[in-house]
């Protein structure tokens, strides 16, 4: 039984693992050969050991009564259909080297590299065999108990993932509704309405304001929409890291609550604009009530000042009209 060297490279088509057949046979790493003739004279059967970096790699190999390659295995992840691995390349330059002429054959070198081959009779090769496979299937059930015993730690290692995720989510829900529980009757957050500067024209029927709102550090309502929904469900919202609370009524003092109710009134008969939300334009009756709720309150709850006058003036000026 001989292999050219055109067969080994079909079989190995990796040249890569061709040029580790070939660096692995010269090392002498095939320490052990078996091949037996099949029964009904259909060919033989070979096994081998390759031992790379101290790790024996059993490799086997059904061969045709011609001397062809039918199908090859190695327990390397290296071993595909599209070209066999380095150890499997190594076998077949090993079989070509000692070209065994009678069956069963079994080849072995010693710890000195001294090759020793030797022909068995048939009841000792079927004896090697059977002891041979019970290794093999020991090493296969170790295998498998390890990586059942790495994906059941896996496993585990996700579920604790999955269960601190969920702890925080958890948290995260017990704060949200402490939060919602936690009603402030205080009565210490004010409002204030101001005028807004940043506009570049004051209409003379109308103008833009801003609302504030602060406990101890004022921030400016970026949506008084959504500040009027927030008192109507008594929602929780934060405003910055010194102002976040349940927006029920009783939250807010008695002048606040008054700017409240004003505000009420605006947004029912506005339409929530993205553009006006920040900066409200306040015109026609609206504007009286503006007026009116102003001409009651303290500069703490509107800073409007001299803007309040000319508006005045210029209510009554129309009102003359």
């Amino acid at each position: 039984m001989r292999f050219t060297n055109d067969e080994i490279k079909q079989a190995v088509h990796s040249s890569h693992n061709y040029s580790l057949s070939v660096y692995y046979f010269q090392s002498d790493a095939v320490v052990e050969l078996r091949i037996s003739e099949l029964s009904n004279h259909v060919g033989y059967y070979a096994s081998a050991l390759v031992n790379t970096n101290n790790y024996e790699n059993e490799c086997h190999m059904h061969i045709s009564e011609n001397g062809s390659i039918k199908r090859f295995e190695c327990d390397c992840p290296y071993c595909r259909e599209d070209s066999a691995c380095a150890h499997i390349g190594a076998m077949m330059m090993k079989i070509k080297q000692i070209d065994p002429q009678e069956f069963p054959y079994l080849y072995k070198s010693d710890e000195h590299s001294q090759q020793h081959a030797t022909l068995l009779t048939k009841a000792e090769m079927d004896a090697y065999e059977i002891d041979r496979m019970k290794q093999r299937e020991e090493r296969i059930r170790r295998y498998r108990e390890e990586r059942k015993r790495l994906e059941e730690e896996e496993k585990r290692s996700i579920q604790r993932s999955r269960l601190h995720v969920t702890n925080q989510l958890i948290e995260a829900e017990k704060e949200k509704l402490i939060r919602s529980m936690s009603v402030d009757h205080s009565g210490t957050i004010r409002l204030q309405l101001c005028y807004d500067h940043s506009t570049v024209y004051t209409y003379t029927y109308g103008i833009y304001f801003q609302l504030k709102i602060a406990r101890k550090r004022s921030y400016i309502v970026k949506n008084v929409f959504q500040l009027i929904n927030d008192v109507r469900e008594k929602k929780w919202f934060r405003y910055g890291k010194e102002l976040d609370f349940v927006h029920d009524m009783d939250a807010f003092d008695e002048d606040s609550q008054r700017i409240l109710h004003f505000l009420k009134d605006y947004t029912m008969e506005e339409v929530e604009d993205r553009s006006i939300s920040r900066t409200p334009y306040v015109s026609g009756h609206m504007l009286r009530k503006l007026y009116e709720l102003c001409d009651g309150l303290s500069e703490e709850y509107c800073d409007i000042g001299v803007i309040q006058r000319k508006l005045q003036l210029s209510l009554k000026l129309h009102e003359h009209k």
